[in-house]
């Protein structure tokens, strides 16, 4: 890709172009789906009333539940949902290693704490089931370290390499003049903005923020190289780099050879388009039920006629004629029969039934851990995309920043050495509740090995021997994440084996001793 200001706006424009399809497509699924989100196509003023044509909102309910779900479950405020290693299993058991990796992870932690990383994921997830794609803008800040931004779809342009990994990204934003002094500066301006500027013109120009791979064997300094270019006069703005692209796009699921996600929105938009339908035609038809439509005979009654409460019609004497109503017959629980169907088929789109979030009768303690693993189980294979192409290049791009900021330690001398000898960075692992519960058969395992071979274990005692116990535990408190501060290590453990072994040495010696003397008196009584 050429780096001067007309090479990166034509390069937008066949991006666009690709995603014209994708355009009408998230535009429909918003208006049904997300109705908060439905500027893609239709440019709406601030404060504008939303939901203007939605008359069922499951599917809205449906699409908040399961980002919420999805937020629970990957990115938890409470626990640590991430993991670090070096890719080395005997590196990684070494007790330094662990406590560097647990201090590092608590630094993030506690970094994100202190970010709007939680409000913003948060829309993250719900652009993600909707559109099947999120975006999260994560870039260095004075004050809290790292800012972060959730990107709308109409904003965010995205390409592929070969592999199908997203690597180029274009954001298309609008400044005013005055923007464009805050961020670039006054002196980087044409004249005639300038001008703009002084006099407080209000009007919007297109800048394009590019960031993409350098090229094959390119000398420069970063992986990534950023632009912003200001459309009308093709000029670039600002240029830079990145050790890791800034903009981090996932998908939901992807067919393929597209670039862009489809998700549950798409999967339930013909059930929301129908129970959209259904229910005017149902609210129609309770209206004719409640307030029919009347019948009166042309010549039996006065008229006007009045259908108000309490309102008098006067007839003629002897007449048999009546007011009555034309519909008398309808049937409207059909009309909600059909609809609560097109709803269950909305809910099981967004898994909502899958996963058994709706509300039921109160479980034991046992009965919801049960239910969260079948749940964990079950999103496993559908959000395993999301380790990849989401958490693992924010966690990743984190440790970038405050790296760079030298808020991160120093890496252990065992970690460098591997480092230079392999090439290989250290690597993220997820401990989030989903991860967590999918580990835990790992722990199952373990336990149903030791139950069943505790029948041999009875038997012969020996066949103890084949297990080292002191490792499987140290492994299980891996796979939960359990503080390395309250693991002792392993010259520690050996330290209070060692006391202990001497303590029962002296305490059998001491016996032996009392037992000798015992000895010893009663045989000189008996000599006596």
């Amino acid at each position: 890709m050429n780096d001067d200001a007309k090479s990166i706006i034509a390069k937008f424009e066949k991006m666009k172009g690709k995603r014209q399809l994708w355009d009408n497509l998230n535009q429909d699924i918003a208006t049904y789906v997300s109705p908060m989100r439905d500027n893609i196509l239709i440019w709406e003023s601030p404060g504008t009333k939303m939901h203007n044509d939605l008359l069922d909102s499951t599917a809205v309910n449906s699409a908040e539940l399961l980002a919420a779900t999805l937020h629970s479950m990957l990115t938890n405020p409470v626990g640590y949902f991430f993991n670090l290693t070096s890719g080395n299993l005997e590196l990684d058991s070494q007790d330094g290693v662990r406590k560097y990796f647990q201090e590092v992870i608590r630094t993030i932690h506690d970094t994100l704490a202190n970010t709007n990383f939680q409000t913003e994921v948060h829309e993250y997830f719900l652009d993600l089931v909707t559109f099947g794609i999120g975006n999260v803008l994560a870039e260095a800040d004075d004050e809290t370290l790292i800012r972060f931004s959730s990107r709308g779809v109409k904003e965010v342009f995205l390409d592929q390499n070969r592999f199908g990994v997203i690597d180029q990204s274009m954001r298309l934003m609008m400044y005013s003049p005055k923007d464009l002094v805050e961020d670039f500066g006054l002196d980087e301006l044409p004249m005639d903005i300038q001008k703009e500027y002084k006099e407080g013109v209000e009007r919007e120009y297109e800048v394009i923020h590019a960031v993409y791979p350098k090229a094959h064997k390119e000398k420069f300094n970063f992986a990534f190289k950023s632009k912003y270019v200001l459309v009308a006069k093709k000029k670039i703005m600002r240029e830079g780099g990145f050790r890791q692209n800034p903009l981090i796009s996932a998908r939901f699921s992807k067919k393929s050879g597209e670039i862009y996600g489809r998700g549950p929105g798409e999967k339930g938009l013909p059930e929301a388009r129908l129970v959209n339908l259904m229910q005017e035609t149902t609210i129609r038809s309770a209206q004719k039920v409640i307030d029919p439509p009347m019948q009166a005979p042309d010549d039996g009654f006065v008229f006007p006629l009045i259908t108000k409460p309490g309102g008098i019609n006067f007839y003629r004497a002897g007449s048999q004629d009546r007011i009555e109503p034309i519909f008398n017959q309808q049937r409207i629980d059909y009309g909600m029969q059909l609809t609560e169907l097109a709803q269950g088929k909305i809910r099981e789109a967004f898994y909502i039934d899958q996963l058994k979030l709706r509300e039921g009768p109160q479980m034991t303690a046992t009965e919801v851990m049960e239910r969260t693993e079948q749940a964990m189980r079950f999103l496993g294979p559908m959000l395993a995309r999301q380790e990849v192409e989401f958490l693992q290049p924010l966690v990743t791009r984190i440790y970038d920043i405050l790296e760079k900021k030298e808020k991160i330690p120093k890496l252990p001398e065992e970690i460098k050495a591997y480092i230079e000898k392999t090439g290989q960075p250290i690597k993220v692992k997820f401990s989030s509740v989903m991860a967590m519960s999918q580990r835990q058969s790992e722990v199952q395992n373990i336990q149903r090995t030791m139950q069943t071979a505790s029948t041999f274990i009875s038997a012969d005692p020996s066949a103890l021997d084949n297990f080292d116990n002191d490792a499987a535990v140290r492994y299980i408190g891996k796979l939960f994440n359990f503080p390395q501060e309250l693991i002792r290590d392993k010259e520690a453990v050996q330290g209070i084996r060692k006391q202990r072994a001497q303590a029962e040495q002296a305490a059998q010696q001491a016996e032996q001793q009392a037992m000798q003397a015992d000895s010893a008196s009663k045989l000189v009584k008996a000599v006596k």
